[in-house]
């Protein structure tokens, strides 16, 4: 099997992307069509995802990821371009 396939109910659940690049950009424009609060880590982000930051659709955190990040986190993508 090439590609894993879930269903996660993330109502009410909060997300964690760390990237701010194309990959982190392609991720978020599925979870946007979800309930979930999106909580993205990265030290710099592209143009899209800011007007996504600026519209209130993610809270942006602008630093490196810290482990700590992870407490009450539902799923986490690695959105990293590297």
């Amino acid at each position: 099997m090439r590609y894993l396939p879930i269903h996660v109910d993330l109502a009410n659940q909060s997300v964690l992307i760390v990237g701010g690049g194309q990959a982190a950009e392609a991720k978020l424009r599925t979870l946007l069509k979800t309930e979930a609060h999106l909580i993205l880590v990265s030290a710099d982000i592209g143009p899209e995802i800011r007007s996504w930051v600026n519209d209130g659709a993610i809270e942006w955190s602008r630093r490196e990821f810290h482990k700590n990040d992870l407490t009450g986190i539902r799923l986490v993508y690695i959105a990293t371009d590297n």
